[in-house]
């Protein structure tokens, strides 16, 4: 099974991030949004896009630091290390709160 961008490690840039014979798991439905506009916290599950991730944060008027490519899940991305178009100013998306 060659790792897509929506696996966790799929999106490891080295090539390495998911071990011989290791365990993957599969998230795209799991889709699940939720933003709090009032505390600035976006809770979403594994599955979920960057697009997706933005559509739901910009009808509030706010900004993640999901990466560059939109189609990437945001799963892999934040293993990955999640570098963004927001990264120089904000961090990478793992380090992100």
């Amino acid at each position: 099974m060659r790792a897509g961008s929506r696996e966790g490690g799929g999106h490891g840039v080295a090539g390495n991030a998911v071990c011989d014979s290791g365990l993957m798991i599969e998230p795209s439905r799991m889709k699940s949004t939720h933003v709090d506009p009032g505390a600035r916290i976006v809770r979403t599950e594994p599955g979920v896009l960057g697009a997706e991730l933005d559509r739901e944060t910009q009808a509030f008027g706010l900004a993640t630091p999901v990466g560059t490519v939109s189609t990437t899940g945001i799963a892999g991305l934040t293993l990955g290390g999640g570098q963004s178009w927001l990264g120089s100013k904000h961090g990478f998306a793992v380090g992100s709160r």
